[in-house]
């Protein structure tokens, strides 16, 4: 029979060669030989963790605790689990009692960093990150995260110092190349977004999200046949990313290549079928296409979802207008207000509608209460034909 250690050392060899499921089961053996084999128990807790099995993670760490109560990082990484649990509180308490027994765990004080972040207690976050980098002024991670804060604070300047000071450490730091993109972007200095970029599509060329911000930048400059080929190449490596669809059938829209956006959408809809937006998308593309059945088929299913939508009663309303079905019109018109009373296009299409049916008192009323509401043209046109709407 094997003893402890050879189990735990072939746990340890198959945990480097991410053979998790085997690095499990020796590890557990090493147990079942050795209860009291601390290092089984956290390795065991450390290849949960890396299968994001954050309970059974938190089961080990506690585990080895019991055994060894001053195990920096058994604490250390139970605050990094209830943080990926989001139970903030706890988190914070391992993590300071791993900072209490080691007070030059710089990891620790990066991972309160990012608990208070999470939290939006910037200041605590930021308060943390400097102290990593106080500790270890080679901390590209802590770097990286002061330049996220202040990127999410819109001070792009500051980040795109932090990001800078991380790429100066690590140069083929993509994460940092690419956020900093981000940021020269928000400050319309595109050449220096696209520089970013290409670097970091120099040092990785699979990684798709560049791709995907490339596409963005070429959409802020309304240049969308510059932005096509970079949304294809980011569903070339990554073809699951339902947003990189969306944008690409966003693209093809404002191009009028309707048939394309509609397959992208589609394609978007069944990698994502809870984002329900895309279907106003769907609707206004079956409109242009005259496909007037389907155009309300996608209005009304983005109704089941957000019933309160009144421009969508409105567009529906308009639909039936169109096609001379005055009463489903009416109704869809008098619901866009009824869910909003200061929506001008229900009142001014209702009054078009009146107008249509030749009804010239409703006509008057309802474009009384857009010109009202600060429609200039009805504004205009009552005062053209004699009617006080003051």
């Amino acid at each position: 029979m094997p003893s402890a250690k050879e189990c735990f050392i072939k746990g340890i060899n198959a945990n480097n060669a991410r053979n998790f499921g085997e690095a499990i089961a020796y590890f557990q053996k090493a147990i079942f030989i050795n209860s009291k084999h601390v290092d089984a128990h956290y390795y065991l807790g450390i290849v949960y963790s890396n299968l994001q099995n954050h309970k059974e993670a938190i089961l080990c760490f506690q585990k080895v605790i019991d055994i060894n109560p001053k195990h920096i990082m058994a604490h250390f990484y139970l605050g990094v689990m209830y943080f990926k649990l989001k139970d903030y509180t706890v988190a914070i308490q391992y993590v300071q009692k791993s900072i209490e027994l080691d007070p030059l765990l710089t990891d620790a004080y990066n991972e309160l960093g990012n608990i208070y972040n999470e939290m939006k207690n910037i200041d605590e976050a930021i308060r943390y990150y400097q102290k990593t980098i106080d500790l270890d002024p080679d901390s590209q991670k802590s770097y990286y995260n002061m330049g996220n804060v202040y990127y999410h604070l819109d001070n792009f300047k500051k980040a795109i110092f932090y990001y800078k000071k991380a790429t100066d450490i690590n140069p083929n730091y993509v994460e940092a190349l690419n956020n900093m993109g981000l940021s020269y972007k928000e400050l319309k200095e595109y050449d220096k977004a696209i520089q970013c970029y290409k670097k970091a599509i120099d040092i990785d060329p699979n990684y798709s999200i560049v791709y995907y911000h490339i596409g963005m930048l070429y959409d802020e400059l309304e240049k969308y046949k510059e932005a096509i080929p970079c949304y294809r190449k980011a569903i070339d490596i990554n073809p699951n990313d339902s947003d990189f669809h969306d944008s690409l059938g966003c693209d093809y829209r404002k191009l009028k290549n309707y048939k394309q956006a509609i397959l992208c959408y589609q394609k978007a809809m069944n990698l994502d079928p809870q984002n329900i937006s895309r279907y106003y998308d769907m609707g206004y593309i079956y409109y242009c296409l005259k496909n007037y059945e389907k155009a309300i088929q996608a209005y009304k299913k983005l109704l089941e979802a957000k019933p309160d939508q009144f421009e969508i009663y409105n567009n529906i309303g308009a639909i039936y207008f169109y096609l001379k079905k005055y009463n489903e019109a009416i109704s869809y018109f008098q619901k866009s207000i009824d869910i909003n009373p200061n929506c001008i296009k229900g009142y001014c299409n209702m009054g078009n509608l009146y107008r249509a049916l030749g009804n010239k008192t409703e006509e008057i009323k309802y474009f009384k209460k857009a010109a009202r509401l600060g429609d200039k043209a009805c504004q205009k046109w009552l005062d053209e034909n004699g009617y006080d709407w003051n």
